[in-house]
């Protein structure tokens, strides 16, 4: 099926202005400013340029410029209309014009041998029921100021639709059997119709995009038309036409149609009425707030596809490195296009995960690029530092982490201090919650539940009065009469250091296996009988960072802040562990319940 374009004139609005006020013999034609008006290729009804009206007139656009025998013009008025006028500075009695000027020479504005060489172009600019700006040269002759253009090349029109709504941003025509689309393009306007013939030089294929996404009609009867402007001539084969979405990434087109193998000069061809279809995009970045157990996946559905989206989301793996939808896969809500994160739980310590992004249509599933993570190898809220215990003089040992800090009781919740050196500065009244959880069994309370630490899930519990002796190897009793074993230690046997951190005395527990490099840094090793040393803050963040605990001396109710640590066990009969300038044992002084305030909770490894 083909249409005609509608023709294009320019109509002098106004008659010769002579420059100047005297005469001047020239042995040329002289410079005139004119005015001219100019029409499109038909027949009164409206024709003309970048846009076309529902009858198939090109009309002029806002600052399109003419050539008027080698002088560009631009237009002043009739924007959106068949007939524009242009004003500008012409020589000689007999007009060549050429649209549009940029891509335009005039060759020859001689009565009688008219021609014009058109560059045209390989890129146009995709629009919708329309041709790109200056993708549809003219050509004009006239011995006055009333330019009737003619249409120098014929075209096609693409006519594409989705199944449900979808944009597009990208066409790509190519000739079949290696025929040239663009290049200099040679017009003969000789005669009374313009004759044109395309060089050499030229590329097989045209590439219109668009300057912002255009949305396609969800009708095969009234689909989004693109009409795309081919040199006159004959196409062997017909054509392949591409068609992409998301700044050209995806394909949603790719066909042949070979019903058209002529484009004659001023007219529209039509091409079958296709549907498109094709994969959202998505993209992956970085995974964000990243602990022991959890972490932050992020990705951004860039283009929704067509048809719709029926699903977003993640798929992980610490296996394969580019996970799919049979690996662990997860299911983010909504189909609007944008950034979109899931909070992933439940994840191993220390542990490499690869995760990408994913969405489906009924077109296919794409994943974004894979990105990688590790957990971390210590537990949340915990200090990494791995210690060794036993209840029963080390025929059974565990292993477990410290928390990060002295627990403590506030605003109606149980939490951490946020340093290892922080302690409660003042027992709260007997009988509150934090009483409780402090003195524990001892006293026959229930004690707060283990899994009530603030921002932690995990099941935290105090360590056993043995427990603490094994760990220390200290001897069980005011008077260290009851040996309950030791662990081993770190790499030379040491278990503790009494220092000062950050301006605060305390006790400075080794894990298991330290290196002897670390341990250097400390003084006083398992020396009960020994004054607190001081280490530099520099000194402590290694040590730290090599997983020793701190406990601070956090005193009592009735003082000895800084100089005695008291620290609770579960065990019967008001067990502690006690340290001070001059000892580190275990204690069951019942006096001394009331003394004690510092909790310091463990996890198992």
């Amino acid at each position: 099926m083909r249409r005609e374009l509608l023709t294009i004139t320019v109509i002098a609005l106004a008659g010769v202005v002579m420059l100047g006020g005297c005469k001047k013999k020239v042995a040329k034609p002289e410079a005139v400013a004119m005015s001219f008006t100019a029409t499109t290729d038909g027949d009164g009804d409206e024709g003309g340029k970048t846009s076309l009206a529902s009858n198939g007139a090109v009309l002029w656009s806002s600052g399109d410029q003419i050539k008027v025998n080698g002088t560009t013009m631009t237009l002043e008025s009739g924007a959106g209309s068949y007939s524009g006028s242009f004003s500008g500075t012409a020589s000689g009695s007999h007009y060549v014009a050429a649209y549009p000027a940029a891509s335009a020479t005039i060759t020859s504005s001689t009565e009688g041998s008219e021609s014009v060489t058109f560059t045209l172009p390989a890129t146009q600019t995709l629009t919708e029921n329309g041709f790109g700006n200056g993708a549809n040269p003219m050509v004009a002759k006239s011995s006055s100021n009333y330019l009737a253009f003619r249409n120098v090349c014929g075209g096609i029109a693409v006519r594409l639709y989705g199944a449900t709504a979808g944009t597009m941003d990208k066409i790509v025509v190519t000739g079949k059997n290696g025929k040239k689309l663009n290049g200099t393009y040679t017009v003969d306007y000789k005669g009374d119709t313009p004759s044109a013939e395309l060089g050499s030089d030229g590329t097989g294929a045209i590439t219109l995009t668009a300057a912002s996404p255009v949305t396609l009609s969800t009708s095969s009867e009234s689909p989004t038309v693109f009409y795309v402007m081919l040199p006159a001539g004959a196409y062997s084969g017909g054509f392949n036409v591409k068609a992409y979405g998301n700044d050209g990434t995806v394909a949603l087109l790719d066909n042949d149609f070979t019903s058209v193998t002529t484009v004659e000069r001023n007219w529209l061809y039509l091409l079958a009425t296709t549907q498109v279809s094709g994969v959202p995009a998505v993209t992956t970045s970085a995974a964000a707030s990243i602990s022991a157990t959890t972490a932050t996946f992020n990705g951004n559905l860039t283009y929704a596809g067509i048809p719709t989206l029926t699903e977003k989301g993640f798929v992980y793996s610490s296996s394969n490195s580019t996970p799919t939808t049979s690996d662990t896969k997860v299911t983010v809500s909504g189909t609007a296009m944008g950034a979109y994160t899931y909070s992933a739980t439940g994840l191993s310590l220390g542990t490499k995960y690869y995760v990408r992004a994913y969405a489906t249509n009924s077109a296919g599933t794409v994943y974004g690029d894979v990105v990688s993570f590790s957990t971390s190898s210590t537990p949340d809220g915990c200090i990494a530092g791995v210690f060794s215990i036993s209840d029963d003089s080390g025929t059974t040992v565990r292993q477990v982490y410290f928390s990060k800090g002295n627990l403590y009781y506030t605003n109606g919740a149980y939490a951490f201090q946020d340093d290892q050196w922080g302690y409660v500065d003042s027992k709260e009244t007997s009988g509150t919650e934090y009483d409780k959880f402090a003195q524990g069994v001892a006293q026959g309370y229930t004690g707060a539940s283990s899994s009530s630490i603030s921002g932690y899930s995990q099941n935290w519990y105090n360590l056993t009065d043995n427990e603490w002796c094994y760990l220390l190897n200290i001897a069980q009793g005011d008077n260290g009469t009851s040996s309950v074993g030791t662990r081993t230690g770190t790499a030379s046997g040491w278990h503790y250091s009494k220092v000062v951190v950050h301006d605060v005395n305390g006790l400075v527990i080794l894990p298991d296996g330290m290196s002897t490099d670390n341990e250097v840094l400390l003084q006083n090793h398992d020396a009960p009988a020994t004054d607190f040393s001081s280490i530099t803050d520099d000194d402590w963040s290694t040590l730290e960072a090599a997983g020793c605990v701190f406990l601070p001396c956090a005193g009592g109710s009735d003082g000895y802040l800084g100089s005695i640590g008291n620290y609770w066990s579960t065990t019967s009969g008001i067990r502690y562990l006690y340290f001070s300038s001059g000892y580190v044992n275990s204690s069951n002084d019942y006096s001394y319940y009331v003394y004690s305030k510092s909790v310091r909770l463990v996890l198992e490894k």
